[in-house]
């Protein structure tokens, strides 16, 4: 079972639960990088509820975009990414999955090879083309996982075609975004979609 334990070592506390795969039993240590059971969101049991999740995820009781939720209410970017490296290593350590949701770059990358067999060439050329603009405008932030792209990043893409292109293709290009990120969502790779 998952439990909170104190580091006297770091004043930190340390997430500590259990995984089961394929017959064997890990038991993991993971420090949270802080003292607060909040995790800064004003609610004491937070970072209890947060492992617990995390040790359901691994094991396939949950879906880990419950998790992801969850760690989006964590408004500490600190914490956050330290609670995404968390449930990272726990779902390598029990799915065997790799990444959270992956970073945007390969996420929509895969995306635009999909739709280059059920859509025209003409249309796939144009999502091509959008992807490597957005990927441009983020820019270092194309690394981070899906889930951290935000509404903000959006407009802000908008923004800047439209200074360059019509308003109307700025706004093809993020309607073709809309697109991609609803497919994030069927998939479960992200729980909300920040073009809408």
């Amino acid at each position: 079972m998952a439990s909170l334990q104190h580091d006297f070592r770091t004043e930190h506390l340390r997430a500590c639960f259990n995984i089961h795969r394929d017959g064997l039993f890990r038991r993991f240590y993971i420090s949270l990088g802080t003292g607060d059971r909040s995790l800064g969101t004003g609610k004491r049991t937070f970072a209890q509820d947060f492992i617990s999740d995390v040790e359901d995820a691994a094991h396939g009781a949950i879906p880990h975009t419950d998790v992801v939720a969850r760690i989006q209410k964590i408004p500490d970017v600190r914490l956050r990414a330290r609670a995404e490296t968390i449930l990272s290593r726990a779902l390598h350590a029990g799915l065997g999955i790799t990444t959270v949701s992956g970073s945007v770059e390969d996420a929509i990358k895969k995306w635009v090879e999909r739709q280059s067999c059920v859509v025209r060439k003409t249309t796939a050329q144009s999502y091509e083309n959008t992807v490597k603009r957005f990927l441009s405008f983020l820019g270092e932030r194309s690394k981070l996982p899906l889930h951290r792209i935000t509404r903000d990043d959006i407009e802000g893409f908008q923004t800047m075609e439209a200074k360059t292109t019509a308003a109307s293709t700025a706004y093809l290009k993020v309607k073709t975004l809309r697109i991609f990120f609803k497919d994030a969502t069927i998939r479960g790779l992200i729980t909300t979609s920040p073009a809408f």
